[in-house]
This record gives C-alpha cells, structure tokens and sequence, in this order.
C-alpha cells in the first residue's frame, strides 16, 4: 500500500487509511509506504506499526519538491502531483518493491499514482475525491492570475485523472457525487467506498452545551473559510442576540482569528475534538465548493448534534433531509433551519435520533471498507 500518510491521524482521507489498514491486518500482511514532511513521533510511528507489517516511510526534500514543480510547467503534471513527487522517492520505491514481492498494490490519491502507475502488479487506485473538481471549484470562486492558476491545474488534473484509469485494475472513490464529477469515459467502474465513523469514539455526551451553533474543520483550508464568513456575515446578524458562536479547527486564517468577540470564539486546537462537538446545540456548515464526503458532518451527527448543511454537502452523505439532516442553499433556509431548532425542542430530539440511527445504520467503517476487502480476497 503506498500512501501520502503524514500525522496526526487528524483527518477524514488519514482516518480512511487508518481504518482500512487495521481492517486489512486481520486478514493480510501489509507493507506501508508512506510519504512525509518531518519526522513523526515514536508514539505515531508505533500507533501505525500496530497494524502493518512494515512500514518504510519516505521524505522529499525541499530542493527536489522544488524541482519536480518547476518541470511541472513544461511536462503537463498537475501541480499537487508534481508537489508529492521525487525521482529519488521513485527510486526507493522501486527498490522496495522489488524487495517485497506484493501480491497487490494500493494507491491512495492520484497524488501518489506517478509511483506505481508503471507497475506490472496487479493494483487499485483510490481516487479519494474528485480533485479537478476541487480545482475547478477553486477557480470558479477565485479571480484574476489566481483563477486563471486554479484554470490551469483544472485542465491539466481532468487528463491526468483519466490518463492513469487504464493502468490500474481496480478503482475506488468516495461517494457517487464524485464519481460523476470526473471526465473519464469509463467512470461507471470507479468503485464507491466512502468514509466511516468509529461509533465506540464519537457516540452523544451528556455535557453542558454553551454554543448555540457552531463549526469545526481545518480553519485554514479555503471551503472552511468560506463556510466561517459565511455563518458570521449571512447568518450570525439575523439570529437573537446574544447568539453563542464557536469556530474550532487547526492552523485558523487570520481573518478567522479576527472575528473573535464576546459572542464568537475560535479554537484553534483541542486534545479530544468530541469535547467541541458536545458543546455545540446546533452543527451549522454552508459548504459550497467542497468535495468529498464530508466526515465533520457525520462525526456530529454520530454524537447526537442536529446538522444543517447544503445540498451540496449531503449529496455525498445521503441523509433524508427534514427528517436526519436539514439541507439550506441560501441564508434565508439556514436561519430558517436553526430558528426551528432553537424554538422546537420535540422536532430537535427527534432529528437528533433519526441522525443517529442513519450513522449508525451507513457508516461504520466495518460497512465502508467492504470492497476494499473484498479487491483483498480474489
């Protein structure tokens, strides 16, 4: 299995790993290629040793991250392809294999494909999202040098995304929405495995909830600020006030950090996220340029916090809106959804059940991984 695999295991598409190398563990002997930044810790390292049999674990240099960017404007590679690739890294790679003799090999992201793509043993890739979507989005959202930039990277990751389709046997992405998003002729064979909730780790607490709405994600990723000005300019000044507001998630924008008041309060990191989760009535995200399924959604909803969200959001999720999700495109819906909430405590506790009963009925990650497992068993 190669991977881009950095630490903490902090995030939805590192989880996903996580979880289908302690699933494949049971069953198999996983070697882990991985590659990082820095150094991680002893104790990150041996959480990971636990459930593979061994894992190499590869570092870039600057000055060749460098280099494979620049030859990324002559030679067509997207641009965060060509960020996670080194000929040296290749090298060792191909070593290893040779080393190792795998009987399958998994990719994770297009990002780490150029490393395998070539290889003549039998292999899957699992797209994760649609990533020229998001460079589409990104475009679309965005003006001047910097759109026509995300322009560039769109084009160029579509014909990426399809060129290495026919070199591997097996392809998975993580939910229809995405699916659809991509331009290959052949996407109908692109496999759904989604993310999972780990339900013994986020489950409902009984604690005082002193914010009234509120909003966790990586507060430096830019569909999370968007969703931040979002909440703070379209539907922060149409509530009561006094309206308690929490904004919670690493490395925070500056503009984010700004926003904090008497009634607005930004976290910027906690030991255990389920104490923000429990201390929020009301899970509120207005995404509009994300892609992928969005595991903060489900997190919430596994810990009994009712979710307003966009259309957009739950496409990939499937929840039945109005009854274990309420779904808002504009400001007007989303202080409609809240006010409810706010004024109806029967219809909260039941949408709070019903939110429950979805995740834990969908998304256990012993029900997402099932392909996976079974691409392991032919």
């Amino acid at each position: 299995m190669t991977s881009r695999f950095p630490y903490p295991l902090e995030k939805g598409d590192k989880l996903r790993i996580f979880y289908q190398l302690q699933e494949l563990n049971k069953r198999h002997e996983i070697i882990l290629i991985s590659l990082c930044d820095a150094q991680p810790s002893q104790e990150n390292q041996a959480q990971v040793l636990e459930h593979v049999s061994k894992h190499y674990l590869l570092k870039i240099s600057k000055w060749q991250r460098t280099l494979s960017l620049i030859l990324s404007f002559f030679n067509g590679k997207p641009f965060q392809n060509a960020f996670f690739y080194s000929r040296t890294v290749q090298h060792k790679i191909d070593e290893i294999v040779k080393k190792e003799k795998p009987n399958f090999i998994h990719c994770h992201l297009i990002r780490m494909a150029d490393y395998i793509r070539q290889s003549d043993i039998y292999k899957s890739l699992d797209y994760m999202d649609a990533l020229s979507q998001g460079a589409f989005k990104r475009m679309q959202n965005s003006n001047g040098l910097e759109s026509w930039f995300y322009g560039w990277e769109h084009k160029k990751t579509v014909k990426y995304e399809a060129s290495v389709f026919a070199e591997f046997d097996r392809h998975f992405i993580i939910s229809k929405q995405d699916r659809d998003f991509l331009e290959i002729a052949e996407k109908q064979r692109v496999e759904i495995l989604s993310n999972g909730i780990d339900l013994e780790y986020f489950y409902p607490q009984t604690k005082a909830q002193e914010f009234d709405i509120g909003f966790v994600g990586n507060l430096g990723y830019y569909p999370n600020i968007r969703a931040v000005e979002f909440i703070h300019q379209q539907i922060c000044p149409r509530l009561d006030q006094g309206t308690k507001v929490l904004f919670a998630g690493a490395r925070p924008d500056n503009s984010i950090l700004a926003l904090e008041n008497e009634e607005i309060e930004v976290k910027s990191w906690v030991e255990d996220i389920r104490t923000v989760y429990a201390s929020v009535k009301i899970f509120v995200a207005p995404l509009f340029s994300g892609i992928g399924q969005q595991n903060k959604i489900l997190e919430a909803m596994a810990m009994g916090i009712p979710v307003v969200t966009t259309s957009l959001v739950n496409n990939a999720i499937g929840a039945k809106d109005g009854v274990e999700i309420l779904l808002a495109d504009n400001p007007d819906d989303f202080v409609k959804h809240i006010k409810h909430l706010q004024n109806d405590a029967l219809f909260y506790r039941k949408l709070r059940s019903k939110a429950l009963d979805f995740v834990r009925s969908r998304y256990t990650w012993e029900q997402a991984i099932k392909p996976l497992l079974g691409l392991y068993e032919t």
